[in-house]
Protein backbone atom coordinates (compact mmCIF):
# COMPACT_ATOMS: atom_id res chain seq x y z
CA UNK A 1 0.00 0.00 0.00
CA UNK A 2 1.38 3.37 -1.01
CA UNK A 3 1.97 5.86 1.74
CA UNK A 4 0.49 9.32 1.30
CA UNK A 5 2.95 12.21 1.25
CA UNK A 6 2.06 14.67 4.03
CA UNK A 7 0.66 17.93 2.68
CA UNK A 8 3.25 20.04 4.51
CA UNK A 9 6.08 18.17 2.78
CA UNK A 10 4.42 18.64 -0.62
CA UNK A 11 3.91 22.34 0.08
CA UNK A 12 7.54 22.79 1.18
CA UNK A 13 8.76 21.02 -1.96
CA UNK A 14 6.70 23.32 -4.20
CA UNK A 15 8.03 26.37 -2.38
CA UNK A 16 11.63 25.25 -3.00
CA UNK A 17 10.94 24.63 -6.69
CA UNK A 18 9.32 28.04 -7.18
CA UNK A 19 11.58 30.11 -4.93
CA UNK A 20 12.72 33.33 -6.62
CA UNK A 21 16.40 33.75 -7.34
CA UNK A 22 16.52 37.32 -8.67
CA UNK A 23 14.83 40.65 -8.08
CA UNK A 24 15.27 43.83 -10.12
CA UNK A 25 14.95 47.20 -8.41
CA UNK A 26 14.58 50.21 -10.73
CA UNK A 27 14.82 53.87 -9.70
CA UNK A 28 12.87 55.14 -12.73
CA UNK A 29 11.87 53.58 -16.03
CA UNK A 30 10.25 56.54 -17.82
CA UNK A 31 11.36 60.14 -18.37
CA UNK A 32 10.64 63.30 -20.34
CA UNK A 33 13.67 65.36 -21.35
CA UNK A 34 14.43 68.22 -23.77
CA UNK A 35 15.44 67.13 -27.29
CA UNK A 36 19.18 66.61 -27.74
CA UNK A 37 19.85 65.67 -24.12
CA UNK A 38 20.77 62.30 -22.60
CA UNK A 39 19.44 60.43 -19.59
CA UNK A 40 20.65 57.40 -17.65
CA UNK A 41 18.35 54.91 -15.91
CA UNK A 42 19.83 52.80 -13.11
CA UNK A 43 18.82 49.48 -11.59
CA UNK A 44 20.13 46.70 -9.36
CA UNK A 45 19.75 42.97 -9.94
CA UNK A 46 19.72 41.14 -6.58
CA UNK A 47 20.53 37.49 -5.93
CA UNK A 48 17.84 36.62 -3.39
CA UNK A 49 18.47 32.86 -3.47
CA UNK A 50 20.60 30.84 -1.05
CA UNK A 51 23.11 29.79 -3.73
CA UNK A 52 25.61 31.48 -6.00
CA UNK A 53 24.36 32.27 -9.49
CA UNK A 54 25.24 34.08 -12.71
CA UNK A 55 23.27 37.04 -14.14
CA UNK A 56 23.16 38.40 -17.67
CA UNK A 57 21.46 41.52 -19.12
CA UNK A 58 20.02 41.51 -22.65
CA UNK A 59 18.52 44.39 -24.62
CA UNK A 60 15.63 42.45 -26.16
CA UNK A 61 14.17 45.38 -28.11
CA UNK A 62 15.56 48.79 -29.01
CA UNK A 63 12.66 50.78 -30.46
CA UNK A 64 14.27 54.20 -30.84
CA UNK A 65 14.44 56.90 -33.59
CA UNK A 66 17.20 56.62 -36.20
CA UNK A 67 19.44 59.30 -34.67
CA UNK A 68 19.12 58.01 -31.09
CA UNK A 69 21.29 55.41 -29.38
CA UNK A 70 21.27 53.41 -26.15
CA UNK A 71 24.29 52.07 -24.28
CA UNK A 72 24.46 49.51 -21.45
CA UNK A 73 26.55 48.98 -18.34
CA UNK A 74 26.28 45.79 -16.27
CA UNK A 75 28.49 45.04 -13.32
CA UNK A 76 31.80 46.78 -13.89
CA UNK A 77 31.68 46.73 -17.70
CA UNK A 78 30.02 49.04 -20.25
CA UNK A 79 29.08 48.26 -23.86
CA UNK A 80 28.72 50.26 -27.06
CA UNK A 81 25.43 50.97 -28.87
CA UNK A 82 25.79 47.90 -31.11
CA UNK A 83 26.13 45.40 -28.24
CA UNK A 84 22.79 44.02 -27.03
CA UNK A 85 23.96 41.53 -24.41
CA UNK A 86 26.32 41.80 -21.45
CA UNK A 87 28.89 39.32 -20.31
CA UNK A 88 27.74 36.96 -17.52
CA UNK A 89 28.32 38.34 -14.01
CA UNK A 90 28.63 36.04 -10.98
CA UNK A 91 26.63 36.92 -7.86
CA UNK A 92 26.85 35.26 -4.44
CA UNK A 93 23.77 34.98 -2.22
CA UNK A 94 22.71 38.46 -1.14
CA UNK A 95 24.89 40.18 -3.78
CA UNK A 96 23.59 42.87 -6.16
CA UNK A 97 24.77 43.69 -9.68
CA UNK A 98 24.58 47.31 -10.85
CA UNK A 99 22.97 48.11 -14.21
CA UNK A 100 22.37 51.29 -16.18
CA UNK A 101 21.08 52.18 -19.63
CA UNK A 102 21.73 55.55 -21.30
CA UNK A 103 19.41 57.10 -23.90
CA UNK A 104 21.14 59.60 -26.20
CA UNK A 105 18.60 61.68 -28.17
CA UNK A 106 18.65 64.21 -31.01
CA UNK A 107 16.93 67.57 -31.52
CA UNK A 108 13.63 66.17 -32.84
CA UNK A 109 10.71 65.48 -30.53
CA UNK A 110 10.19 61.70 -30.37
CA UNK A 111 9.70 58.66 -28.14
CA UNK A 112 12.13 55.78 -27.68
CA UNK A 113 11.90 52.49 -25.77
CA UNK A 114 14.22 49.65 -24.84
CA UNK A 115 13.18 46.37 -23.24
CA UNK A 116 15.82 44.88 -20.92
CA UNK A 117 15.66 41.23 -19.89
CA UNK A 118 17.66 40.03 -16.87
CA UNK A 119 18.45 36.28 -16.72
CA UNK A 120 19.59 33.98 -13.94
CA UNK A 121 21.65 31.61 -16.07
CA UNK A 122 21.67 28.93 -13.35
CA UNK A 123 17.99 28.73 -12.44
CA UNK A 124 16.61 30.00 -15.75
CA UNK A 125 14.53 32.67 -14.00
CA UNK A 126 13.97 35.99 -15.84
CA UNK A 127 12.73 39.46 -15.15
CA UNK A 128 12.29 42.39 -17.54
CA UNK A 129 11.93 46.18 -17.47
CA UNK A 130 10.73 48.48 -20.27
CA UNK A 131 12.60 51.82 -20.27
CA UNK A 132 10.96 54.72 -22.12
CA UNK A 133 12.05 58.27 -22.97
CA UNK A 134 10.04 61.12 -24.50
CA UNK A 135 11.76 64.25 -25.77
CA UNK A 136 9.56 67.27 -25.30
CA UNK A 137 10.06 70.97 -25.92
CA UNK A 138 8.67 72.66 -22.83
CA UNK A 139 7.18 76.11 -23.47
CA UNK A 140 9.37 79.01 -22.38
CA UNK A 141 6.69 81.69 -22.31
CA UNK A 142 2.97 81.81 -21.63
CA UNK A 143 0.54 84.47 -22.79
CA UNK A 144 -2.47 85.63 -20.79
CA UNK A 145 -4.56 88.30 -22.50
CA UNK A 146 -6.75 90.38 -20.21
CA UNK A 147 -8.46 92.15 -23.12
CA UNK A 148 -8.35 91.23 -26.80
CA UNK A 149 -11.27 93.39 -27.96
CA UNK A 150 -12.62 96.78 -26.96
CA UNK A 151 -15.48 98.93 -28.16
CA UNK A 152 -16.43 102.51 -27.47
CA UNK A 153 -16.79 106.02 -28.75
CA UNK A 154 -14.99 107.25 -31.86
CA UNK A 155 -12.06 109.56 -31.29
CA UNK A 156 -10.71 107.99 -28.10
CA UNK A 157 -7.73 105.92 -27.11
CA UNK A 158 -8.26 102.26 -26.15
CA UNK A 159 -5.95 99.80 -24.45
CA UNK A 160 -5.87 96.03 -24.87
CA UNK A 161 -3.17 93.63 -23.75
CA UNK A 162 -2.25 91.17 -21.05
CA UNK A 163 0.77 89.49 -19.49
CA UNK A 164 3.73 87.42 -20.69
CA UNK A 165 5.05 84.88 -18.18
CA UNK A 166 8.54 83.36 -18.10
CA UNK A 167 8.06 79.61 -17.53
CA UNK A 168 11.78 78.81 -17.38
CA UNK A 169 14.28 78.93 -14.53
CA UNK A 170 16.47 81.53 -16.21
CA UNK A 171 16.25 85.15 -17.34
CA UNK A 172 14.50 85.52 -20.72
CA UNK A 173 14.57 88.34 -23.22
CA UNK A 174 11.13 88.48 -24.81
CA UNK A 175 10.45 90.37 -28.03
CA UNK A 176 7.04 91.79 -28.82
CA UNK A 177 6.46 92.53 -32.52
CA UNK A 178 3.47 94.08 -34.25
CA UNK A 179 3.24 91.92 -37.38
CA UNK A 180 -0.08 93.25 -38.72
CA UNK A 181 -1.76 96.65 -38.37
CA UNK A 182 -5.09 96.79 -40.24
CA UNK A 183 -6.40 100.21 -39.26
CA UNK A 184 -8.84 102.81 -40.62
CA UNK A 185 -7.34 106.02 -41.93
CA UNK A 186 -6.32 108.34 -39.12
CA UNK A 187 -5.81 105.51 -36.56
CA UNK A 188 -2.53 104.26 -35.13
CA UNK A 189 -1.37 101.73 -32.56
CA UNK A 190 1.57 101.78 -30.16
CA UNK A 191 3.26 99.21 -27.92
CA UNK A 192 4.15 99.32 -24.22
CA UNK A 193 6.34 96.60 -22.73
CA UNK A 194 8.28 97.98 -19.73
CA UNK A 195 8.63 101.14 -21.82
CA UNK A 196 6.27 102.64 -24.40
CA UNK A 197 7.29 102.93 -28.05
CA UNK A 198 6.15 105.50 -30.64
CA UNK A 199 3.50 104.37 -33.15
CA UNK A 200 6.05 103.84 -35.94
CA UNK A 201 8.09 101.33 -33.88
CA UNK A 202 6.95 97.75 -34.49
CA UNK A 203 9.27 95.87 -32.11
CA UNK A 204 9.97 96.22 -28.41
CA UNK A 205 11.86 93.92 -26.01
CA UNK A 206 11.99 93.32 -22.28
CA UNK A 207 13.76 90.98 -19.85
CA UNK A 208 11.61 88.78 -17.61
CA UNK A 209 12.97 87.01 -14.52
CA UNK A 210 12.30 83.28 -13.96
CA UNK A 211 8.67 82.68 -13.05
CA UNK A 212 7.74 86.36 -13.36
CA UNK A 213 5.11 88.00 -15.56
CA UNK A 214 5.33 91.32 -17.38
CA UNK A 215 2.39 93.38 -18.59
CA UNK A 216 2.16 94.51 -22.20
CA UNK A 217 -0.27 97.07 -23.62
CA UNK A 218 -1.37 97.74 -27.20
CA UNK A 219 -2.98 101.19 -27.52
CA UNK A 220 -5.40 102.01 -30.33
CA UNK A 221 -5.65 105.76 -30.99
CA UNK A 222 -8.78 106.22 -33.06
CA UNK A 223 -10.21 108.91 -35.32
CA UNK A 224 -13.54 110.71 -34.92
CA UNK A 225 -15.04 108.55 -37.67
CA UNK A 226 -16.44 105.21 -36.47
CA UNK A 227 -14.57 102.08 -37.53
CA UNK A 228 -12.82 98.85 -36.58
CA UNK A 229 -9.07 98.41 -36.27
CA UNK A 230 -7.14 95.18 -35.90
CA UNK A 231 -3.55 94.34 -34.99
CA UNK A 232 -1.63 91.08 -34.56
CA UNK A 233 1.21 90.73 -32.07
CA UNK A 234 3.99 88.13 -32.10
CA UNK A 235 5.85 87.08 -28.94
CA UNK A 236 9.24 85.35 -29.12
CA UNK A 237 11.76 84.36 -26.44
CA UNK A 238 15.46 84.62 -27.23
CA UNK A 239 17.25 81.27 -27.28
CA UNK A 240 14.02 79.25 -27.56
CA UNK A 241 11.75 78.04 -30.34
CA UNK A 242 8.68 79.60 -28.76
CA UNK A 243 6.56 81.85 -30.98
CA UNK A 244 3.10 82.98 -29.86
CA UNK A 245 0.56 85.13 -31.73
CA UNK A 246 -2.47 87.07 -30.55
CA UNK A 247 -5.04 89.17 -32.41
CA UNK A 248 -6.53 92.38 -30.96
CA UNK A 249 -9.29 94.64 -32.21
CA UNK A 250 -11.14 97.84 -31.33
CA UNK A 251 -14.51 98.96 -32.69
CA UNK A 252 -15.78 102.52 -32.29
CA UNK A 253 -19.17 104.07 -32.86
CA UNK A 254 -20.17 107.68 -33.40
CA UNK A 255 -22.30 109.22 -30.64
CA UNK A 256 -23.83 112.54 -29.71
CA UNK A 257 -21.39 113.02 -26.84
CA UNK A 258 -19.21 116.09 -27.26
CA UNK A 259 -15.49 115.65 -26.99
CA UNK A 260 -15.07 119.27 -25.90
CA UNK A 261 -13.37 119.23 -22.52
CA UNK A 262 -12.44 121.77 -19.89
CA UNK A 263 -8.81 122.07 -21.03
CA UNK A 264 -5.83 120.12 -22.28
CA UNK A 265 -4.23 119.93 -18.81
CA UNK A 266 -7.25 118.64 -16.91
CA UNK A 267 -8.39 115.21 -15.77
CA UNK A 268 -11.91 115.06 -17.21
CA UNK A 269 -14.75 112.55 -16.88
CA UNK A 270 -17.59 112.39 -19.41
CA UNK A 271 -21.05 110.89 -18.71
CA UNK A 272 -21.38 107.15 -19.34
CA UNK A 273 -23.00 106.31 -22.67
CA UNK A 274 -25.58 104.88 -23.09
CA UNK A 275 -27.18 105.59 -19.73
CA UNK A 276 -29.50 103.93 -18.73
CA UNK A 277 -28.30 100.70 -20.32
CA UNK A 278 -29.09 97.00 -20.23
CA UNK A 279 -31.35 94.45 -21.89
CA UNK A 280 -34.44 96.59 -21.31
CA UNK A 281 -32.88 99.13 -23.69
CA UNK A 282 -31.33 96.58 -26.02
CA UNK A 283 -27.86 97.80 -25.01
CA UNK A 284 -25.35 95.28 -23.66
CA UNK A 285 -23.25 97.80 -21.76
CA UNK A 286 -22.18 101.36 -21.17
CA UNK A 287 -18.90 103.14 -22.00
CA UNK A 288 -17.02 105.24 -19.45
CA UNK A 289 -14.98 108.02 -21.08
CA UNK A 290 -12.23 110.11 -19.47
CA UNK A 291 -9.14 112.09 -20.43
CA UNK A 292 -5.76 112.00 -18.68
CA UNK A 293 -3.46 115.04 -18.91
CA UNK A 294 -0.38 112.82 -18.43
CA UNK A 295 0.58 109.19 -17.90
CA UNK A 296 -1.04 108.16 -14.64
CA UNK A 297 -1.90 105.19 -12.46
CA UNK A 298 -5.65 104.76 -12.97
CA UNK A 299 -7.97 102.86 -10.65
CA UNK A 300 -11.67 102.43 -11.51
CA UNK A 301 -14.05 100.86 -8.99
CA UNK A 302 -17.82 100.27 -9.20
CA UNK A 303 -20.12 100.62 -6.16
CA UNK A 304 -23.83 100.00 -5.64
CA UNK A 305 -26.33 102.59 -4.37
CA UNK A 306 -25.44 101.67 -0.76
CA UNK A 307 -21.77 102.44 -1.32
CA UNK A 308 -20.73 98.77 -1.28
CA UNK A 309 -17.88 97.84 -3.62
CA UNK A 310 -19.07 95.65 -6.51
CA UNK A 311 -15.86 95.16 -8.45
CA UNK A 312 -12.59 96.72 -9.51
CA UNK A 313 -12.66 97.15 -13.28
CA UNK A 314 -9.23 98.72 -13.93
CA UNK A 315 -5.95 99.17 -12.08
CA UNK A 316 -3.03 100.04 -14.37
CA UNK A 317 -0.90 102.86 -15.75
CA UNK A 318 -2.32 104.59 -18.80
CA UNK A 319 -0.93 107.08 -21.27
CA UNK A 320 -2.08 110.67 -21.56
CA UNK A 321 -5.13 111.22 -23.75
CA UNK A 322 -8.70 110.10 -24.16
CA UNK A 323 -9.66 106.65 -22.81
CA UNK A 324 -12.84 104.61 -22.96
CA UNK A 325 -13.82 101.59 -20.86
CA UNK A 326 -16.78 99.38 -21.80
CA UNK A 327 -18.77 97.91 -18.88
CA UNK A 328 -20.88 94.87 -19.72
CA UNK A 329 -24.37 94.65 -18.22
CA UNK A 330 -23.86 90.97 -17.33
CA UNK A 331 -21.03 91.96 -14.99
CA UNK A 332 -23.53 93.67 -12.69
CA UNK A 333 -25.59 91.59 -10.25
CA UNK A 334 -29.02 93.21 -10.80
CA UNK A 335 -30.90 96.24 -12.03
CA UNK A 336 -30.34 99.47 -10.17
CA UNK A 337 -28.18 102.54 -9.76
CA UNK A 338 -24.38 102.19 -9.69
CA UNK A 339 -21.52 104.62 -9.18
CA UNK A 340 -18.04 104.37 -10.64
CA UNK A 341 -15.07 106.08 -9.05
CA UNK A 342 -11.95 106.99 -11.05
CA UNK A 343 -8.71 107.81 -9.26
CA UNK A 344 -5.97 109.31 -11.43
CA UNK A 345 -3.25 111.93 -11.21
CA UNK A 346 -4.02 112.58 -7.52
CA UNK A 347 -7.67 113.31 -8.31
CA UNK A 348 -10.94 111.44 -7.82
CA UNK A 349 -14.06 111.67 -10.00
CA UNK A 350 -17.37 109.84 -9.65
CA UNK A 351 -19.96 108.98 -12.30
CA UNK A 352 -23.44 107.42 -12.14
CA UNK A 353 -24.95 104.61 -14.21
CA UNK A 354 -28.42 103.09 -14.26
CA UNK A 355 -28.81 99.43 -15.27
CA UNK A 356 -32.18 98.07 -16.43
CA UNK A 357 -32.04 94.32 -17.05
Amino acid sequence: MKRLIPLWILFFTIQILTAASLRVDVVDSTAKIPPGESIIFTAWVHNISSAATVFQATRATNDIPDQWSTTLCFGDKCYGPMVDQSDPVAANPGDSVFFDIAFNTDLVQAVGQALMVFDDLVSGEKDSVLFSVSTLVEPAIELASTDTTEQGIAGGGYEVGGFVRNLTDSLLTVTLTRVDNDLPQGWNTSLCFEVCAPPQQDTITAAINPGDSLEFILTFDTDTAAGTGRAKLRFTAQGTADTLYQDYSVTTVATGISDKLTGPGSFTLLPGYPNPFGQAHGRTGSTISYRLPQMSSVEITVFNALGQKIRSVLNRRQRAGMHHLFLKSEDFPCSGTYYYRIKANGQVKVGRLVLLK
